[in-house]
């Protein structure tokens, strides 16, 4: 919503309420109490609160829709940028960062970050000295220490493998063994009952 529409609505809805309101109060008062002419307050007070019911929902609309500063700072362009930073220097930017790089200033590249945040493309650490980063996992460059732990995870997956089989091979044998045994009881029977 331009700005002057948004200062045009608040005015009109905010002169429309402070000029019903009491309206609606004093028809109500002279309702309850009694005075005459009860069918031209009854009137009044329809009339008055059908003029302020669209003048709230009017200022409420001026009043929750945002401005124009708080548009969508990420076009394209924007995002490529970002992007680019964010994969120098290895899937980690501050605001700061991006506004040293970009034509965004702090604010600007703050709001650009949030909403990559918001769809999910990033995430936010503190850092040791309290400033905020955004980290890209996707462009994280692997550490030696992840580097370590991917290769324990792997020995641990193969270990886990290996005992897998194992446990294959040993329920394999104690089939056999069980059917060998049952068979052989089976044969000493027979030789017993002839």
């Amino acid at each position: 919503m331009k700005s002057s529409t948004r200062i045009f609505l608040l005015l009109t809805s905010a002169s429309a309420l402070l000029f019903s309101l009491p309206c609606i109060g004093m028809s109500l008062y002279e309702i309850i109490t009694g005075q005459p002419d009860m069918s031209a307050n009854i009137v009044f007070l329809i009339f008055f609160s059908l003029v302020s019911l669209p003048a709230m929902f009017a200022l409420y609309k001026a009043i929750k829709t945002p401005g124009p500063a708080a548009a969508s700072t990420l076009d394209d362009r924007t995002e490529n940028l970002i992007l680019q930073m964010a994969r120098i220097r290895h899937g980690r930017v501050s605001a700061t960062h991006v506004a040293m790089q970009t034509p965004l200033t702090i604010d600007q590249a703050t709001r650009a970050l949030n909403e990559l945040e918001q769809q999910g493309v990033v995430y936010r650490e503190v850092t040791l000295h309290g400033g905020t980063e955004f980290i890209f996992p996707d462009l994280l460059e692997p550490t030696d220490r992840f580097q370590e732990f991917d290769k324990d995870l792997a020995r641990d997956s193969q270990n886990t493998q290996e005992h897998h089989d194992n446990y294959t091979l040993d329920l394999d044998a104690a089939a056999h063994a069980s059917e060998t045994a049952s068979h052989a009881q089976s044969t000493h029977s027979s030789h017993h009952s002839s």
